[in-house]
């Protein structure tokens, strides 16, 4: 176009222009802008396209299985979307993973990896890319994930709907807190423990999130999940984890 109309369309800098579109706009208080089709990112586009139903129609997930899928990412930063489908199978339907994505309760990079390449896609419950990347978090590479993963799967089944939402508050609030960002208020004292407990379990299971869960009350340790999910899970550990 550029070739054929050398007047309307040129290049300024890194960017297309037309000089008599934007002048025209100028008269009107706005501006315009010409656009390439190589400015498209196009795994954007067809993420946003593989999510439209589910932006559109949100599926209703049930809070007991939002929170155990919440606590599997945030125990398991690194994870993709794989590893989650993996970890969920027979108790959460890809189709509630999906419209947890979709409705931003599960954050993922829509720009960088399609969705039809759940391998190459890795989920977390904040954007956690950016402080990364700057350096002002990070984020562990888990050497020995498939001896861990089971480990954590075994403690989060062992905690109740209540302990996983009281495990991803608290999670929230030591990330944002390590991030410098503001967050919800707990007093100095409590946030200091907060993160030592972090810390101590992710040098020692492997997951921070564990340390942020509520201590054990050391009565009955009855499993909390329902009997369905529960025999589900047991049967994938017994085996030896989903592939």
């Amino acid at each position: 176009m550029a070739d054929r109309n050398p007047n309307r369309y040129c290049r300024d800098e890194r960017t297309w222009t037309c000089p008599p579109g934007k002048k025209y706009a100028e008269q009107f208080g706005l501006y315009y802008r010409a656009r390439s089709s190589g400015e498209i990112n196009w795994v954007f586009q067809r993420n946003l396209q593989f999510l439209e139903d589910y932006l559109r129609t949100p599926l209703e997930v049930s809070s007991v299985r939002r929170q155990r899928v919440l606590a599997l990412v945030a125990s398991q930063p690194n994870s993709s979307l794989q590893d989650l489908f993996q970890a969920t199978e027979g108790e959460v339907t890809r189709d509630e993973i999906y419209s947890l994505i979709a409705a931003g309760a599960i954050f993922i990079d829509l720009r960088s990896a399609s969705l039809l390449e759940p391998d190459k896609v890795t989920v977390s419950l904040e954007k956690f890319v950016e402080c990364v990347r700057e350096n002002r978090v990070t984020v562990p590479v888990y050497i020995d994930r498939e001896d861990q993963a089971p480990q954590i799967q075994r403690r989060l089944q062992l905690a109740s709907e209540t302990d996983l939402v009281e495990g991803t508050r608290r999670f929230h609030i030591v990330t944002q807190a390590l991030r410098g960002a503001p967050h919800d208020f707990v007093s100095p004292r409590t946030l200091r423990r907060w993160i030592a407990s972090n810390r101590a379990a992710q040098d020692e299971h492997g997951s921070g999130y564990l340390g942020l869960l509520p201590k054990p009350n050391g009565g009955n340790p009855t499993n909390k999940l329902p009997e369905k999910v529960r025999s589900s899970s047991e049967r994938r550990h017994a085996c030896g984890g989903a592939h």
